[in-house]
C-alpha cells in the first residue's frame, strides 16, 4: 500500500494524500497502451513498462490460468499480488486501525478489467467486505468495464464506486449502467475530458437532460479534469462564460449545478476557475 498524489483519494477524516493498493496490476483493455472504451493513452501501461518495469516481471505474482507463458514478458499483462492481498486482510484482522485510510485499489488496473479473471475480483471485493473495523477504512473502484461491475453489485458501505467516461458516448452508457450499481456513494470521472458533452440531445446542449440523467441514475459525485490531448472542438468553442475555460467544463459544472451533484475539479482545469469551490464532495455536502 503506498501514498498516492491523485487528488480525490480522501481519507475517511476528509484528509489527504490517500493509498493506493494494486493487488491487480495490467489489464487487456488497450492497444499498445491506447485505453479502449477511452480513447486515451494509458499511465498505468506507461508506468508498466518503464519504472516499473523490471519489478512487475520479477516480483512475486500470478498470471491468469490461460495466459501461461505469454505474459511473463508483459509487464502490463494481468498479474495478481497475493502479498497485497495479505496487507489488507491484516488490516481486517486488527482489534482496531488508528490511521483509517481512503484507498484506490487497482490504480494500476481494473479491478473488472478484460483480461482479469473473475475470481480474482472477487477475492479482493470479498477483503473489502471484511473491512469492518470501526472505524474503517473507505476504498474507491473505477472502472471503464460499466456491464461487467453491475454483475458484482451491490457494493459494501466502505465503498466509492466510480465509471469513467471520457467522451458523451460513454457517458451515456455509464449512466445506464450506474442505474443497477447499489453503492452508499457513486460517482462518474469525467476525466480527461476529450469532448464537450453539448449534443446531449439532437437540438444542442441540454442542461435539465444532462442534469435529469444523473439523478434517474443515483450518481452524487462528479470528478473531471484536464485533456491529455486537444478538444475536438473549433477555437472559437474554447472560451465560454467562464472565460479560458472551455465550453465542456463549464456544460458539466452547469449540469451537476442544476442535479445538486457536487463536483471535484482536478488541476490545472481548477486554476482557470474563480469562485467556484474546487474540491467539493458528497462528504462536504
Amino acid at each position: 500500500m503506498q501514498l498516492t498524489n491523485i487528488p480525490w483519494v480522501f481519507n475517511p477524516d476528509g484528509s489527504r494524500p490517500g493509498y493506493s493498493l494494486n493487488i491487480i496490476t495490467g489489464c487487456e483493455n488497450h492497444v499498445d497502451g491506447m485505453c479502449l472504451g477511452g480513447d486515451f493513452p494509458c499511465y498505468a501501461y506507461k508506468l508498466a513498462n518503464g519504472r516499473v518495469k523490471n519489478h512487475y516481471l520479477n516480483g512475486d505474482y500470478l498470471l491468469p490460468p490461460t495466459s501461461y507463458p505469454c505474459g511473463l514478458n508483459d509487464p502490463f499483462y494481468p498479474r495478481f499480488w497475493p502479498d497485497r492481498l495479505q496487507e489488507l486482510v491484516k488490516r481486517n484482522h486488527a482489534k482496531h486501525i488508528k490511521d483509517q485510510r481512503g484507498i484506490f485499489v487497482c490504480d494500476m488496473s481494473d479491478l473488472f478489467g478484460i483480461g482479469v479473471p473473475g475470481d480474482w475480483t472477487v477475492r479482493v471485493l470479498d477483503a473489502i467486505r471484511q473491512n469492518v473495523i470501526y472505524p474503517g477504512d473507505r476504498f474507491y473502484i473505477l472502472t471503464k468495464q460499466y456491464y461487467t461491475m453491475t454483475k458484482y453489485s451491490s457494493f459494501p458501505e466502505n465503498c466509492v464506486v466510480g465509471m469513467t467516461a471520457t467522451k458523451l458516448k460513454y457517458l451515456k452508457l455509464a449512466l445506464e449502467h450506474m442505474k443497477n450499481i447499489q453503492a452508499k456513494v457513486k460517482f462518474l470521472s469525467l476525466e480527461p475530458l476529450l469532448e464537450d458533452m453539448s449534443d446531449w440531445t439532437p437540438g444542442g446542449f441540454s442542461q435539465s437532460a444532462f442534469a435529469e440523467a444523473l439523478n434517474d441514475s443515483g450518481v452524487n459525485w462528479v470528478i473531471t479534469g484536464c485533456q491529455t490531448k486537444p478538444l475536438k472542438l473549433p477555437p472559437s468553442a474554447l472560451h465560454a462564460t467562464l472565460g479560458s475555460v472551455p465550453i465542456a467544463l463549464k456544460h458539466v459544472l452547469a449540469s451537476c449545478s442544476q442535479a445538486g451533484v457536487p463536483v471535484l475539479v482536478k488541476p490545472p482545469l481548477s486554476k482557470m476557475l474563480v469562485g467556484f469551490r474546487l474540491e467539493e464532495t458528497p462528504w462536504q455536502k
